[in-house]
């Protein structure tokens, strides 16, 4: 999971937490549980737990790189506004909207204090902090905070940027939503024009604006035009990641809800099996669920009883999936009770 537009869209390692374990626990027996050399360790696991959707996790490391840097350095140094903004960004992934906007605004603070760049720039911070606006409908304080992320990431990077077309996205869809829609559409046709012509520089920002926009389409809605960048983020994540990768199974799964809001249901149920069946393979290789299993078996089971399919079909189907998958039977009935709702 990226959670970023300056993160990169990189294969799964499941291999790599238990040395990232390990090297926090060295650090915690070399120095204490106490000392700062425990940050970077905390965070490089944090990020790890990030990338594969353990936010619950996540957020815990996040802190405690936190914690330890700021009783080192204290609550104002620059190097504290990159974990503030990743830690930000996982706390408003998990709900806790008031703790992500007071850690941007920190994050923010300290980056105007200290006139070296910063990492995250500046531009990346606004553009969170209007994330989080817009999370609780705070679209009118939204918009003048993403128009001066613009204006900074223009001057910074080009007019032409991925990261450019990331802000453009938001953009879009909050001045959507403050009922200027034709404004919108050409603020959305902008960002897709970048997304065409300048994928290759920075192809995980790409992604993120494409998500984005499809997102704001779906919400229009314009189906046709959402199905059209699922199928393009599908093939651009295929390519890069395999065919196997949770996050080509998010955007099948995407791209499955749209053409069953456009009544391609047959092609709607082949993606969803497709998509279940990645996040399946997953627990042969990591015993934690994905977050977006139980969902995904839920939204499966439930479209298929309002296609009249009988329940032992389905559960024949499900079944089906866990054996390609080669899944313990302990497991596959545990799959089952998920898929049932229990």
């Amino acid at each position: 999971m990226s959670l970023n537009e300056t993160g990169t869209v990189e294969p799964l390692q499941f291999d790599a937490e238990a040395p990232l374990r390990r090297d926090l626990a060295e650090a915690e027996r070399q120095h204490g549980p106490h000392h700062f050399q425990l940050a970077l360790p905390a965070e490089r696991l944090a990020q790890f737990l990030v990338n594969n959707n353990r936010l619950g996790e996540a957020e815990t490391y996040h802190r405690l790189a936190l914690a330890l840097m700021t009783a080192e350095h204290g609550p104002n140094h620059p190097n504290l506004i990159a974990i503030l903004d990743q830690l930000a960004l996982v706390v408003l992934a998990n709900d806790n909207v008031f703790e992500a906007e007071q850690m941007l605004r920190q994050a923010m603070k300290i980056s105007q204090a200290h006139p070296a760049p910063s990492v995250p720039a500046m531009h990346v911070l606004l553009h969170h902090l209007a994330r989080v606006l817009c999370a609780t409908q705070r679209n009118t304080e939204a918009e003048p905070i993403l128009y001066r992320a613009l204006s900074l990431a223009e001057q910074q990077l080009g007019l032409d940027h991925p990261q450019v077309a990331v802000i453009l996205a938001s953009l879009t869809r909050v001045i959507h939503h403050l009922g200027r829609w034709n404004e919108a559409d050409l603020v959305f046709r902008r960002a897709l024009d970048i997304t065409r012509t300048r994928e290759a520089v920075d192809p995980a920002a790409t992604l993120l604006c494409l998500n984005d926009l499809a997102g704001w389409l779906v919400e229009d809605p314009r189906l046709a035009e959402a199905e059209s960048l699922y199928r393009r983020m599908l093939t651009m994540k295929t390519a890069s990641l395999g065919p196997h990768h949770p996050q080509v199974a998010e955007t099948l799964l995407q791209l499955a809800l749209v053409l069953q809001a456009n009544h391609a249901m047959e092609e709607a149920g082949d993606l969803m099996l497709d998509a279940l069946l990645i996040y399946l393979r997953l627990l042969s290789v990591n015993p934690h669920n994905h977050p977006h299993l139980r969902p995904a078996l839920l939204n499966y089971a439930q479209r298929q009883r309002v296609l009249r399919t009988p329940q032992n079909v389905i559960e024949q189907q499900l079944r089906e999936l866990c054996q390609q998958a080669q899944l313990e039977p302990q497991k596959v009935e545990e799959i089952l009770d998920l898929a049932d709702g229990r």
